[in-house]
């Protein structure tokens, strides 16, 4: 199981949509029984503002993108609630992914 999920998500993969992304992340969590939520997120138009790099891959939707376990620790909703209540479990994994160079695929810089 490890190594099917190993080979669908990996350091360096591409993709040249957020569609395409979208339906590789669910095939990961169905084989490895994981839920995944946006940790943090900057949006291609909101990228394309501050970067003098203008020429981002609109199929893309997110020029920066970091998903982690939903038991990782608190989520934006979490930070009301009292230091008892987080979603805790400490589950450390977490998928960061950016533009390529060219502007025209999200890669996955780093899985943890």
């Amino acid at each position: 199981r490890g190594v099917e999920a190993a080979a669908m998500l990996r350091v360096g993969c591409k993709f040249y949509t957020f569609d395409e992304l979208s339906r590789r992340l669910e095939e990961f969590q169905e084989v490895e029984q994981v839920q995944l939520w946006v940790r943090d997120s900057r949006t291609v138009v909101a990228a394309a503002k501050r970067a003098r790099r203008k020429s981002l891959n609109p199929a893309l939707k997110y020029a920066e993108l970091t998903y982690s376990c939903v038991f990782g620790g608190r989520r934006p909703s979490d930070q009301t609630k009292t230091h008892n209540q987080t979603s805790a479990g400490g589950c450390p994994f977490k998928v960061r992914l950016s533009t390529s160079i060219d502007g025209q695929a999200l890669v996955v810089k780093e899985i943890c």
